[in-house]
């Protein structure tokens, strides 16, 4: 019996509107939710500033309620039913959680009560013999396998969208707002830059400039600092090849020719604007850079991220002289680059 995720239409009783800062919280909190909380007592499970998910109590047949409050309103609600609870093998508890999950961003997002109910199937003691079953085919038991993600990227490869499976048909307004927002941030961004005076030439910055890119971020409160990482990367590839493959390097996802038919232009690009900054005396604009905003709707929950890849251009400028993305011959080149990642928030 396959799970099933319902909408019971049932308003939520003290419902609290988050705001845009505390919405992105509950999605964060709910995605802590694994299969032991499932489990637990009433109680708080997980806490992520001014949100909380919290154990309710269990109903008289066991189905657990879980609820994600903002001080003493209510943000989502689900009811999992106790027979989900009753999943034991390991890839189907990983399932229900996940499902769990889903349906508490539902509600999150309709206001409604959702609940989650059906099992998940246990192999019995024959089942799991080797003889009756070869180990290949045990492995493929999961039928929670992972869904393919798909990607798009606006024209210059600045956005990219991405979802996995049939998501992306369904994407709710919330999904839809902070996607647009995180657009019109980098629109914006863009303008201010060029019409920014840069005070050394007397002319506009660039849009590659690290150190305009580097001022709204730090002067903005919508980037919140992740992760950061120092990135060599060494290669013989040339031409069309090793903007592709650089670009899928640094934004770390497992993307295909046809997906990046920007990145030549972008590495272009960036290499024109490392040739200009090199041949300045001013050691303040030493750094290229570009960013990139990451839409991800996966699971019911849409989050962006900001990943702002720099490179020194004095350090690697016999690469940018060489400019393999524009060679036609195999040569080795090494580039080194800074990656920094922010969660965007709004």
């Amino acid at each position: 019996m396959p799970l099933n995720k319902i909408n019971t239409n049932n308003p939520i009783r003290g419902i609290v509107n988050p705001t845009r800062r505390q919405l992105q919280t509950c999605h964060t909190v709910i995605g802590q939710l694994d299969f032991a909380d499932l489990g637990r007592g009433a109680g708080t499970l997980h806490e992520v500033d001014d949100v909380r998910l919290d154990m309710q109590g269990r109903t008289a047949a066991g189905d657990a309620n879980i609820q994600v409050q903002i001080g003493n309103g209510t943000a989502a609600a689900a009811l999992i039913a106790n027979s989900v609870q009753q999943t034991q093998d390991p890839a189907n508890q990983r399932g229900a959680a996940r499902a769990s999950r889903d349906v508490l961003n539902q509600s999150l997002s309709s206001q409604t009560i959702w609940n989650l109910t059906g099992s998940l199937p246990m192999l019995d003691a024959e089942e799991m013999n080797e003889s009756s079953i070869p180990t290949s085919q045990a492995l493929q038991t999961n039928i929670y396998e992972p869904a393919t993600r798909q990607y798009v990227f606006n024209k210059t490869g600045n956005i990219m969208i991405t979802w996995a499976g049939p998501d992306g048909k369904e994407m709710p307004p919330s999904a839809e707002k902070l996607f647009n927002e995180a657009a019109e941030f980098y629109t914006k961004m863009l303008k201010k830059i060029t019409n920014t005076i840069n005070p050394v030439t007397g002319k506009p910055y660039s849009i590659y400039n690290y150190n305009a890119i580097m001022e709204i971020i730090d002067q903005s409160d919508s980037f919140v600092s992740v992760n950061q990482q120092d990135i060599t990367y060494k290669t013989t590839l040339f031409g069309t090849n090793y903007s592709q493959n650089l670009v899928k390097t640094l934004l770390g996802f497992d993307l295909k020719a046809d997906d990046l038919a920007f990145a030549q232009g972008m590495i272009v690009s960036m290499g024109d604007a490392g040739l200009k900054i090199g041949g300045s005396a001013n050691s303040e604009d030493s750094k290229i850079a570009n960013i990139v905003f990451v839409c991800e709707y996966l699971c019911g929950v849409p989050l962006v991220s900001a990943i702002v890849v720099s490179c020194d251009v004095k350090l690697n400028s016999q690469t940018f002289k060489t400019a393999p993305c524009l060679k036609e011959i195999a040569m080795s080149t090494t580039l080194k680059m800074n990656k920094e990642t922010y969660m965007f928030l709004v």
